[in-house]
């Protein structure tokens, strides 16, 4: 059994390919393992990071010929639900929150406050579309129909996963796909889920066992300064960004 827990982020300590690389790759060449559990509490986050993990799962499935299934605890949404469809079973609690299928942008506008406490920004740039989403200028009508594509795209990548991944066991009602989230015992009726579950009752049901081996990511010392450096990046970036636009989410 692997944890994947909190917001599904590059270079995050708790849900990033990067971090969860090991700990899958451990309990998937285990030759002892009938399969892979999956523990899964996470709201989603970074669609590339979602579908890495996804796109990784796949890959050691095929290698090792190993069954994976997913146990949702308190949420299994978005970005987390999208990495979810490589599993050939999807379980979780009947409270647990599921779904979420849609995807969003957040950003702010200041201009009102730049005007009113007298400050003036200055830009410069090459490139008529470069501060497009600036969020102390005013928004366009070309700013605002190229992101709204962006998103609309990415949302039917997330579909088109979803449906592969579930198959016919996929309900076809209308909210499906609106963003909007149930609760396990509402998924089950959709097919967005097989059934409801602990980690222990479905590795009984799924694998015939009790005994079940919990596999952490291990980093060495370069590993974990890969990690650090990596997170200090990632922030610096967030601040240097920030004043521009914000980054696409599940």
């Amino acid at each position: 059994m692997v944890d994947v827990s909190g917001v599904i982020l590059p270079d995050s300590e708790q849900a990033s390919l990067s971090y969860l690389q090991s700990a899958l790759k451990t309990a998937f060449e285990d030759s002892m393992a009938k399969g892979v559990i999956l523990r899964v509490n996470s709201p989603g986050g970074s669609p590339v990071q979602s579908d890495l993990i996804r796109n990784e799962l796949e890959r050691l499935k095929a290698k090792h010929d190993k069954r994976l299934v997913v146990v949702g605890e308190e949420m299994l949404t978005s970005g987390a639900y999208l990495s979810s469809m490589a599993a050939d079973k999807i379980y979780a609690n009947r409270a647990t929150l599921v779904g979420s299928i849609g995807v969003r942008m957040d950003s702010f506008g200041a201009v009102d406050l730049m005007e009113k406490i007298g400050v003036e920004r200055r830009v410069y740039t090459a490139g008529e579309d470069k501060v497009s989403l600036d969020p102390f200028r005013p928004t366009t009508e070309k700013g605002v129909d190229r992101v709204e594509s962006m998103l609309e795209k990415v949302h039917e990548q997330f579909i088109a996963t979803v449906k592969q991944g579930r198959g016919e066991r996929i309900s076809e009602d209308a909210d499906l796909f609106t963003g909007r989230y149930w609760l396990g015992s509402e998924a089950v009726e959709l097919g967005l889920i097989d059934g409801l579950a602990t980690v222990n009752e479905a590795a009984l049901k799924e694998f015939q066992v009790t005994n079940l081996k919990e596999v952490k990511p291990r980093l060495d010392l370069w590993g974990r300064l890969n990690m650090y450096m990596g997170t200090l990046h990632d922030v610096t970036l967030r601040l240097e960004s920030a004043f521009e636009s914000s980054s696409i989410k599940f």
